[in-house]
């Protein structure tokens, strides 16, 4: 039986939802995968903060990270995500560039979202207004 490419934790904290995804190889079908997966736990506990804190031990090209994007954009509207601020970190400081691209790509597509290097900081803006 073949591990798992990911789990993810949850972890109701005070005003937002924590997931943490980890794993060991990302990809374009690892990330559409775990993003539907904690879209849909999100919409089910009718959260209206989203802190997704990912952990994998490779990097992931920008066309994927652009697709990822465009996806979160689509799913935004088919589950109806743009009500929830969804703030994202990722442990691969050398992805932020790209993950800001993919941020780019889903904000313009209706998503409220934005791409941090730092876990402090990203909750600190989720939590702001």
């Amino acid at each position: 039986m073949a591990a798992p490419a990911y789990w993810i934790t949850y972890d109701d904290r005070p005003n937002y939802l924590l997931a943490r995804v980890q794993g060991t190889t990302d990809s374009l079908e690892v990330s559409i995968s775990f993003w539907q997966e904690i879209a849909q736990e999100a919409t089910e506990r009718q959260v209206k903060r989203l802190l997704v804190h990912e952990s994998f031990r490779n990097n992931v090209s920008a066309i994927d990270i652009l697709e990822v994007g465009q996806f979160l954009g689509e799913l935004a509207e088919m589950l109806d995500l743009r009500s929830i601020k969804i703030a994202f970190v990722d442990e691969r400081l050398e992805q932020l560039d790209r993950n800001r691209l993919g941020e780019l790509v889903a904000v313009n597509r209706g998503l409220r979202g934005k791409v941090f290097a730092d876990f402090a900081e990203a909750e600190r803006w989720l939590l702001a207004d």
